[in-house]
């Protein structure tokens, strides 16, 4: 065997270890397939084979965590059940948690998302319905949250924390929880309230993210795909920082980023991924 095809059969042998050891992180449920953060999109993400779920949550008027990346129910994600038009966003922290069953936010695709499959009468869940979900069904995969606080007036972050990480450990599922922001004060609130789970420090556009990892003594780092390239992934290893890159969804980055040897990728289309893997360890 000559010098060249060793190296050859070496590097994709490495190619295989690479692809093999990538957590894929379903973005939202399945954003790109189903809308987001709703039962189905949970549900194609597990039957995906994701390492993990992500999920947003926002506060209701009577502070009850509920699965939104927006601090408002809107015409772009949801309708209302009642058959009325379109109707104005209005702000969660307007709204009782009984009010969300007024809501249908499995009729609407997402802009971007025109594949989506749409589920008719899917419900916008409490924590408390999600979590009561994944025990019934035995989900093992991490349940990655991020806690949001772009609401108007932001939330109380202690409270927000403690409520989250009270109903984890009501349905015994702390163990699953890692917890992502891009608050640092959220961040340290969780390491206050229970200093075992697992924090990610959300980046957009930070070439220091490791930098800004390291000094908050964060666990993880959750960089936008766009500031990962040699030298930042070189020093986070060095840091021994793991990272998680969002949001990914195109198989050229997914190549560029498995090579560069992040721990795993955000994506909107954890099946699209875990086939590409598939395809990369053959």
């Amino acid at each position: 065997m000559s010098v060249l095809s060793s190296q050859i059969i070496a590097l994709s042998l490495f190619a295989t270890c690479l692809a093999s050891a990538i957590e894929i992180h379903g973005h939202r449920g399945s954003r790109g397939t189903h809308p987001e953060n709703t039962r189905p999109a949970f549900e194609e993400a597990v039957g995906a084979g994701a390492y993990s779920l992500e999920l947003d949550l926002q506060l209701t008027g009577d502070g009850v965590p509920v699965l939104s990346h927006d601090p408002h129910v809107g015409p772009e994600r949801c309708l209302p059940k009642d058959g009325l038009p379109k109707f104005d966003p209005i702000p969660l922290l307007l709204l009782r948690a009984a009010d969300l069953s007024r809501f249908d936010c499995g009729s609407v695709r997402a802009a971007g998302f025109e594949s989506q499959q749409l589920v008719p009468g899917t419900p916008l869940w409490t924590l408390e319905a999600f979590l009561k979900w994944v025990r019934q069904n035995h989900v093992r995969q991490k349940l990655v949250v991020e806690i949001k606080t772009d609401s108007s007036p932001p939330p109380d972050v202690a409270y927000f924390v403690r409520t989250v990480f009270g109903l984890f450990s009501q349905f015994d599922l702390k163990g699953q929880l890692w917890l992502q922001s891009f608050s640092k004060p959220v961040l340290l609130a969780a390491a206050r309230a229970d200093s075992s789970v697992p924090r990610a420090l959300l980046t957009e556009g930070a070439a220091n993210f490791c930098e800004q990892t390291l000094r908050g003594k964060f666990s993880m780092a959750f960089p936008d795909a766009q500031a990962v390239n040699e030298v930042t992934l070189r020093a986070c290893e060095k840091a021994g920082i793991p990272v998680v890159p969002y949001t990914v969804n195109e198989p050229l980055e997914w190549r560029r980023l498995i090579g560069l040897g992040v721990r795993g990728i955000i994506t909107d289309y954890p099946r699209a991924l875990r086939k590409f893997l598939a395809a990369m360890a053959q």
